[in-house]
């Protein structure tokens, strides 16, 4: 089964990391790649899918394609209750999820499809507020991969707007009176969010047990190219390079030019999303784009997809033209169509 897996385009790249866990458990070498760096929520639930299934490998695919679908059901209701007066707008958010250049990733055996699934259910529950609901798919995203615990920031913020304290009234009375009122009705709502990052603390204490290192699963980003001691250091130096590169008029590797653009593109809707959706949408935002690009720009390209407040924005984008809506859906279904092409024929550009 090990050789199906280093073979299937499936568990491809990083989808082989998962499978070695939910087939064998987890494994550290020191100063060398090992699959403690990954999560346990996905390999957890391949194990469990793949007794059922007696495959691992398919019971991941089933899984990442049924989170897919979930996906993109949350995607069109969240956007019908953000946006009631332009039902289009929830249609191009699907379209625009399902057709984003890094969505081939969202078929394979990778964490993205799930982390959609669930910070959708998170921030959607939230909003509405089924906060049961929401603050158990918040615990699972925080133990998906480390940047899903920041979605704890936008159930904080938004349990403080649904009782009246916001940016515009902290410093008045009637906000204080209404965070205060909160606190005093939903007390255990309040101590339940503060329990979000249990999904991160259970694998910290995992690795503390098993290896006597609760950040190891931080250390040994080194060996993939990261720098956790020096944080941004890595990422400015590729966007000094990428400038350089351009004003010269030299050709940019296709793995720079990708991360560079989604890196501009994610800071700059997520300031958008922030003016137009509210300040939980914009710090959460935010905070995920600092934690994801603070070591490297390896992989933001395909982490910055499920950003899906800035897709949000770009729903209410392609509402000024036809011509717009179909320009933005022509141009990511045509990377989208490049890089699967380059993933199938094993050509890495993360």
């Amino acid at each position: 089964m090990q050789d199906d897996a280093d073979t299937s385009v499936w568990s491809r790249w990083d989808g082989g990391w998962y499978y070695t866990i939910a087939a064998d458990g987890y494994w550290y070498l020191a100063e060398e790649q090992s699959n403690i760096a990954f999560f346990p929520v996905l390999p957890l639930l391949m194990r469990t899918v793949g007794f059922m299934t007696g495959d691992i490998i398919s019971a991941g695919v089933l899984i990442t394609h049924a989170a897919l679908l979930g996906s993109l059901i949350i995607a069109y209701a969240l956007m019908r209750y953000e946006v009631p007066n332009d039902p289009d707008a929830a249609e191009r958010l699907v379209l625009y999820l399902a057709f984003a250049p890094a969505a081939f990733f969202f078929s394979t055996v990778y964490t993205e499809s799930l982390f959609l699934l669930l910070s959708l259910i998170a921030v959607y529950s939230a909003r509405r507020g089924w906060w049961t609901i929401g603050i158990a798919a918040a615990i699972m995203l925080s133990a998906t991969r480390i940047v899903g615990v920041l979605i704890v920031l936008f159930m904080v913020l938004e349990w403080a707007r649904s009782h009246g304290f916001t940016v515009r009234t902290m410093f008045t009375r009637q906000g204080w009176r209404g965070l205060i009122n909160g606190i005093v009705q939903q007390p255990a709502v309040l101590l339940a969010i503060g329990l979000i990052p249990f999904g991160l603390f259970s694998h910290m204490l995992y690795l503390n047990n098993a290896y006597g290192d609760p950040w190891l699963f931080r250390e040994v980003q080194s060996a993939w190219g990261r720098s956790t001691d020096q944080l941004f250091v890595a990422t400015s130096d590729v966007v000094r390079t990428f400038i350089e590169l351009a004003a010269a008029g030299e050709i940019v590797p296709l793995s720079m030019m990708l991360s560079v653009s989604a890196l501009m593109l994610t800071i700059i809707l997520s300031v958008v999303a922030w003016i137009r959706f509210g300040t939980a949408y914009g710090v959460y935002m935010l905070a995920t784009v600092a934690v994801s690009a603070s070591a490297s720009l390896i992989s933001y390209f395909r982490y910055a997809f499920v950003m899906f407040p800035m897709l949000m924005v770009l729903a209410l984008v392609g509402k000024r033209s036809k011509v717009l809506h179909y320009a933005i859906l022509v141009l990511f279904a045509s990377v989208y169509g490049m890089l699967t092409l380059l993933f199938v024929r094993d050509v890495y550009f993360e």
